[in-house]
């Protein structure tokens, strides 16, 4: 791992670790790409200010990689290039331009059906992701169940959920509070089954 992916690691250790301050230190470093940045390096700004909430910012990353930017059923392998477009549109909306988020979601939904026509399936990372683009497409309904169904097949990242600037206006509705607690409760387990597993190694 470069030392770039050693950052990353350290400021999502710092989330989960609820030291907010140290992975906002992290999350400045790579706000702010140089002038002759590498593309790798506009995409950690994308997703830096994003969680910075820094939209404009987001918006700015976005528009240099734009013109040589090519979505296709690879960004749905790798599951950062298909968040990160997600964010975009977020940002899109958060700045109240909502023309480009809407050609930026209809791009990613156009995609996302000519992946699952070549034989991949949903994963429970695609149905997180799928949850927050219905959310930027203002269907809340909707991305509570694709949550949901993330939760179903296995996805334990509460941490990430917790943090998700998508996903704030959800916390008041009470289906989504039901998410969180049965992945809660999901986690609550897996914890116990560790502990259990570590008491019986000792033996």
């Amino acid at each position: 791992m470069n030392e770039r992916g050693k950052k990353w690691m350290n400021a999502r250790h710092s989330v989960i670790d609820e030291n907010w301050p140290e992975a906002e230190k992290i999350l400045r470093e790579f706000a702010t790409p140089s002038d002759e940045a590498e593309s790798s390096e506009q995409w950690d700004a994308i997703i830096a200010n994003y969680y910075l909430q820094d939209y404009p910012s987001v918006i700015n990353a976005f528009e240099v990689l734009e013109p040589e930017l090519d979505i296709s059923y690879k960004t749905f392998q790798k599951r950062r290039g298909l968040s990160t477009l997600i964010y975009v549109a977020h940002a899109y909306n958060e700045i109240e331009q909502t023309e480009k988020a809407l050609s930026l979601v209809n791009l990613i939904r156009s995609e996302f059906s000519e992946f699952l026509d070549m034989g991949f399936r949903k994963t429970a990372n695609h149905w997180y992701l799928m949850g927050l683009l219905e959310v930027v497409e203002g269907n809340e309904e909707m991305a509570i169940i694709s949550m949901q169904r993330a939760v179903d097949q296995g996805w334990v990242n509460i941490w990430e959920m917790e943090q998700e600037p998508i996903l704030r206006d959800l916390f008041d509705k009470p289906e989504f509070s039901e998410v969180r607690q049965t992945l809660n409760a999901r986690l609550a387990i897996i914890k116990e089954q560790l502990a259990y597993m570590d008491k019986t190694a000792s033996l």
